[in-house]
């Protein structure tokens, strides 16, 4: 974990509203949850047909 890491959002145009990027955010929290799971079935050889989740992100219906 690096305190002082920086991010970028690539691709922005004039037109981009808040909207896009709250949706990109969402996007990438689901990307991420996907490539967690991928690893824990390479990982453990167990396929997952579902999993569990709490906290506020989790009361999105998008994701």
């Amino acid at each position: 974990w690096d305190m002082y890491a920086r991010g970028t959002i690539v691709g922005l145009t004039r037109g981009a509203k808040k909207e896009h990027i709250v949706r990109a955010a969402l996007e990438s929290i689901a990307y991420q949850s996907y490539d967690v799971m991928k690893a824990m079935e390479q990982d453990s050889g167990i396929k997952l047909t579902e999993i569990k989740v709490d906290g506020g992100a989790s009361a999105n219906n998008f994701l």
